[in-house]
């Protein structure tokens, strides 16, 4: 139902995931981690939390050149013909690959070409993109000490508060010492995605019991933290924050202060005001 609903209204649609979302995002992760110093290479191993419908995160990393490719979603929802239809629109970004990996365009193209060919199935076969899904909630199928980088994107935002800390302690259990664990966070209303002019901050207008009424279910929850709450769920998890951006949406308005849920009127402007976070941290040496 949800993939239904979604592609009836905006997304899921390969072009959307890949080039509006995927792309992108990817590219800034690496971007931040390049500036801080790493360089993946085929004794690197990376995994991704939240795979979703596609392998597009995944077969980036492929891309970029680590070794391992690990990538783990909490539900079932992978899609072998929304990978297929995503491999055909690789080839488009060649010349961006490339250049954000440090490639020859040439050899890109050709194997961006032959991936176009594939299959869901075999892609991931010959690739050797390993996908674990319902992963445990204490990812035990995933060793200690043994990932380079842990990556997610709009997906911690989905997980409950208790959920958000055993998650971060065990990405803290996967990496190795100066690992890094880099994620963007979507703070804002999802619902405002699908409803044109909708505060970006409008479900703090709700209680958490109100919100826990709407949205305490697996397709529509997110947990409501903000900027500074994440700051310190990091920190109080072992983590050294590297690099933590505040983005501020521009595209859509803000609910005004006062009708706000009381327990949000006294938070800070700052927390008020951010849409979405990238934050880069690292498990200390």
């Amino acid at each position: 139902m949800n993939t239904l609903v979604s592609r009836l209204r905006r997304g899921h649609s390969a072009e959307y995931e890949l080039l509006v979302k995927h792309a992108p995002c990817f590219f800034r992760h690496n971007a931040k981690l390049r500036e801080l110093g790493f360089t993946p290479d085929r004794t690197k191993a990376f995994l991704e939390i939240g795979t979703g419908w596609d392998v597009n995160a995944a077969y980036f990393a492929r891309l970029a050149g680590y070794g391992e490719v690990i990538t783990v979603d909490a539900f079932v929802h992978l899609d072998p013909a929304q990978i297929v239809a995503c491999l055909k629109i690789f080839p488009r970004l060649a010349t961006e690959i490339a250049r954000e990996f440090g490639r020859d365009e040439t050899e890109v193209a050709a194997e961006l070409a032959q991936a176009a060919q594939e299959h869901g199935e075999d892609f991931l076969l010959r690739t050797d993109i390993r996908y674990v899904a319902p992963i445990s909630t204490d990812y035990h199928e995933i060793e200690s000490v043994s990932k380079d980088v842990v990556y997610s994107s709009v997906v911690m935002e989905h997980l409950s508060l208790s959920d958000v800390k055993n998650t971060l302690a065990q990405i803290r259990r996967i990496l190795k010492p100066g690992g890094y664990t880099t994620h963007i966070i979507d703070l804002s209303d999802h619902f405002a995605c699908f409803h044109p002019g909708l505060p970006y901050n409008h479900f703090l207008r709700f209680s958490d019991k109100q919100w826990a009424f709407w949205a305490d279910n697996p397709l529509a929850f997110t947990n409501r933290l903000l900027a500074s709450d994440w700051e310190n769920l990091f920190q109080e998890a072992g983590f050294d924050i590297l690099f933590f951006q505040d983005v501020v949406p521009t595209h859509l308005p803000p609910l005004p202060v006062t009708q706000l849920s009381p327990q949000f009127r006294s938070r800070s402007a700052r927390d008020l005001e951010v849409g979405e976070i990238h934050v880069v941290a690292r498990r200390p040496t």
